[in-house]
């Protein structure tokens, strides 16, 4: 499932993508998430949510305040960051709660329901433990584009200059600059096959880089 032109989602199904659908009519879309089973989420300028049940897309759910990233586990388990974190727990969302005060989040994804990581636009992190949000927690003067999730615990961070980062059970630790990249880092998505894990860097002159990471660094 993908974001076209800001407004239409599309999804890939058997190697075609099929038709574009128009979700959002007055705001565009800021963020999409989909988990295992074919759920997913799609949010708006707005603060609007649409929900993906496998074969359609609902309307429109409660309005709660601007957001700009979404994370799913399931159907019943979402999370919804920007100007605060909102939780959808399958039939509502909630209040959007300030966990982040003085910063914009700009992204967010959580390895488990019990275990979330949001960035924000002034190289902080936060993280989610079971029940409670953390502290935000410094790690760098740049502001963050990105986080992605490995394996259980384990996640990438990027910064938008493509400043990589890592974090695990052993805490942070600093990988280095991506080489070369055209424009600030707009998005991160990262997979893991046995020792190495590819990482996707999106920018805003629409390029795509490619990063490969050894996962011992990571955990």
């Amino acid at each position: 499932m993908a974001i076209l032109f800001s407004r239409d989602v599309v999804e890939f199904v058997n190697g075609t993508w099929e038709p574009p659908v128009r979700l959002s009519l007055g705001h565009i879309l800021t963020g999409l998430g989909c988990a295992s089973g074919g759920s997913c989420v799609a949010i708006d300028g707005l603060g609007d949510a649409y929900l993906f049940n496998g074969h359609s897309w609902s309307n429109a759910l409660n309005a709660w305040g601007s957001a700009q990233a979404v994370s799913c586990e399931s159907s019943q388990f979402c999370f919804a960051a920007g100007g605060g974190v909102s939780q959808w727990d399958g039939i509502s969302w909630s209040e959007p709660a300030d966990v982040d005060p003085g910063a914009t989040m700009t992204a967010i994804d959580c390895a488990s329901p019990e275990n979330c990581v949001v960035v924000d636009d002034k190289g902080r992190l936060i993280r989610w433990e079971v029940d409670h949000w953390t502290p935000p927690t410094k790690v760098t003067s740049d502001a963050f584009a990105g986080v992605a999730t490995l394996s259980d615990r384990i996640y990438v961070l990027v910064t938008g200059s493509g400043g990589l980062y890592t974090l695990g059970p052993a805490g942070l630790g600093k990988l280095g600059l991506v080489m070369g990249i055209s424009g600030r880092v707009t998005g991160l998505a990262c997979a893991s096959q046995g020792s190495v894990a590819t990482c996707y860097l999106t920018t805003s002159r629409g390029d795509l880089y490619q990063q490969r990471i050894p996962v011992s660094s990571v955990s």
